[in-house]
């Protein structure tokens, strides 16, 4: 069966050269990379704690913060480049970890307002 005229030819696009594997990293610089992602992880932990205000922060705690920030993402991207995946999923477990953190707050919140509401609903009447 003969193509139309009016169709053009279906071109093939080249090969898409494929990037070089990582280097294979020695334990020592797999232990080093995971012990600086480690105290990152602990430091943004620290700073989950924090009971500061964002209107009372100085410019040297958001400086500290995005500077925390971006230490977690360099740390991870050394850490994915020396063992794929690995850095991604640190970061992902800390996340999820802080979100269960705050999830539990926001609960003992709810709590604390539900509980001040009955008591101050009769005073009001």
């Amino acid at each position: 069966m003969k193509r139309p005229e009016s169709q053009p030819e279906a071109r093939i696009p080249p090969p898409v050269e494929q990037p070089p594997p990582a280097p294979k990293a020695s334990p020592a610089e797999l232990e080093e990379a995971r012990k600086k992602l480690q105290k990152a992880v602990l430091a943004y932990k620290d700073l989950l704690q924090s009971n500061v205000l964002s209107s009372n922060r100085t410019m040297e705690d958001n400086e500290r913060r995005n500077n925390l920030i971006f230490s977690l993402n360099s740390l991870c991207g050394e850490l994915d480049f020396l063992n794929a995946g690995e850095g991604l999923m640190t970061l992902n477990l800390a996340a999820l970890h802080s979100l269960l953190l705050l999830k539990d707050e926001i609960n003992d919140l709810k709590f604390q307002n539900a509980y001040l509401h009955k008591k101050i609903k009769p005073l009001l009447k």
